[in-house]
């Protein structure tokens, strides 16, 4: 045991960092099995599950049996998330508000003679979909979720998208007034 340790301890030591894990968990395997041949060979501990074979055929089945469960859960869908829903449709408003000033800042000098209907439509159409969210947002405190996003944040998010349609709209109607004086 004490080569394998010495083998193992060099290859902490000097291999590069990515493989660190994959050395420690070798060590840590070789001495566990190490320890456990010599438990089984020389004392008889309560509830031993036997030696040799019949034990290496039951570890054996235990562990293609997580191995198959583990790449049944992988090929699976991930089930929906409301929270990656409104991240979404948060991302999706915040890009309209971009092509929005990208109409403000090409129209600026002279707006075409629709620009004001557009704006308003385009912000009734952002307000629609985010102000029905707004509340349900709310909810997504009772979700298991991963994301760095809480409920404080999401809703947050949600009223400066609102703001920022409003005003972007506002930037846009003030344009098509200032080229009529």
């Amino acid at each position: 045991m004490a080569v394998v340790i010495i083998m193992f301890m060099w290859r902490r030591l000097f291999t590069s960092t990515p493989l660190v894990p994959a050395g420690i968990m070798m060590g840590i395997t070789a001495y566990i099995v190490v320890i456990y041949s010599w438990i089984d060979t020389h004392e008889d501990p309560y509830g031993n599950p036997g030696k040799g074979f019949e034990v290496f055929w039951g570890r054996l089945v235990l562990v293609l049996a997580g191995l198959g469960a583990t790449f049944i859960t992988n090929f699976l869908p991930k089930p929906s998330s409301s929270n990656r829903h409104y991240r979404h449709l948060l991302s999706d408003s915040l890009s309209s508000i971009r092509d929005q000033y990208a109409l403000f800042a090409s129209n600026w000098k002279e707006p075409a003679t629709d620009l004001r209907d557009v704006a308003e439509e385009e912000v009734l159409a952002a307000i629609e979909a985010l102000f029905p969210v707004s509340g349900s947002i709310k909810l997504t405190v009772f979700e298991f979720s991963s994301s760095s996003f809480d409920t404080d944040t999401l809703s947050q998010i949600c009223q400066l998208c609102m703001l920022m349609h409003q005003a972007v709209a506002q930037l846009l109607v003030y344009t098509t007034r200032l080229s009529e004086t």
